[in-house]
């Protein structure tokens, strides 16, 4: 008969071997060459899908496809980059993010977006939403495609009119476009199992979490054993804070990409 696992059994070892690295720590940087590689790929599917335009989407929570172009997040604000089929390119930003568009890694004509910004923020220069977005190319007759996060997979609906971003955003492109043209949700051309550009390249985002990872198992042989556990360093001043010197370590190195 075979027995039954019962948890009140297990033990645990006193020794627990730390794991050996699985990289070598190098960052793995996205060069320039890899940015256009990027940039190709969007655009080809743009024109295989006969899309005059493509607007991306991005706010702090969900700016990887933004980011993987531009090579950063707008935090806390919101951000827009639109992409035309010729290759030319807008950055849509907030109050915060205005003087950040020469950081972008693609070409890009950055406008300002007051609304784009935290609550409360100065709203000059006084622009309607609209006329900001008509600085983008955007004009009727134009067929849209609109990226935000989510690959929608439904079988019983048409997962293009479903919509991730703002409403005040969709509204208005739609709008622009008018009856002639068309707007549709296109994350998948980013994100899609079977065909999404996204799909490879993810060696330079190993390298980041490999660094965290490392750097808590470095922490954690570095407390005091059988210490007091709500003042792990107080017989050892040497070792103080040594959280603080490994978060520091990975966010400098993760910022230098």
């Amino acid at each position: 008969m075979k027995s039954q696992y019962n948890y009140k059994n297990a033990q645990l070892s006193s020794k627990i071997n730390i794991p050996t690295p699985d990289c070598s720590g190098t960052p793995i940087f996205i060069s320039d060459e890899t940015i256009q590689y990027r940039m190709e790929k969007v655009l080809q599917e743009m024109r295989r899908l006969e899309l005059d335009a493509l607007m991306i989407y991005a706010d702090v929570e969900h700016g990887g496809n933004f980011e993987y172009l531009v090579g950063f997040i707008p935090r806390f604000e919101e951000a827009l980059l639109v992409l035309h089929s010729d290759g030319s390119a807008f950055l849509v930003l907030g109050n915060e993010n205005y003087n950040k568009a020469k950081y972008s890694r693609i070409p890009a004509k950055a406008i300002h977006c007051p609304h784009f910004s935290l609550p409360n923020q100065p709203m000059e220069p006084a622009k309607t939403f609209s006329s900001i977005l008509m600085e983008t190319g955007i004009q009727k007759g134009m067929d849209v495609g609109l990226t935000g996060w989510k690959h929608f997979t439904s079988k019983v609906e048409n997962n293009r009119d479903f919509f991730d971003i703002p409403s005040f955003i969709v509204d208005e492109v739609k709008e622009m476009v008018g009856n002639g043209g068309s707007l549709t949700n296109r994350t998948d051309l980013f994100i899609a199992g079977n065909h999404g550009v996204r799909r490879v390249g993810i060696g330079a985002c190993h390298h980041p979490k490999n660094l965290v990872s490392r750097n808590v198992s470095h922490v954690l042989v570095r407390q005091n054993p059988g210490g007091d556990r709500h003042h792990p360093h107080r017989h050892h001043p040497q070792r103080r804070n040594p959280v603080a010197k490994y978060i520091r370590k990975s966010i400098k190195t993760i910022l230098q990409r």
